[in-house]
């Protein structure tokens, strides 16, 4: 669900991050890969995962009981 999806546009933004930083600035290529990147995505899975416990649980529905 809403999870993927926030992940899946934060890894996207991250390659677009890497591929100009390769293209413009290789010198910070390494760096931006191996602690940016993945320090983003470690905090936006953070993040969503504090948004995601914090909202309230759905209850379950009562059965309907019926008197035989």
């Amino acid at each position: 669900g809403l999870g993927l999806f926030l992940l899946y546009w934060a890894n996207i933004a991250r390659t677009v991050v890497l591929y100009y930083s390769a293209k413009y600035r290789p010198e910070l290529f390494d760096f931006l890969h191996i602690y940016v990147g993945q320090t983003f995505i470690i905090i936006v899975t953070a993040l969503f995962f504090l948004f995601w416990i914090s909202r309230p649980t759905r209850p379950e529905p009562v059965a309907a009981q019926t008197h035989a």
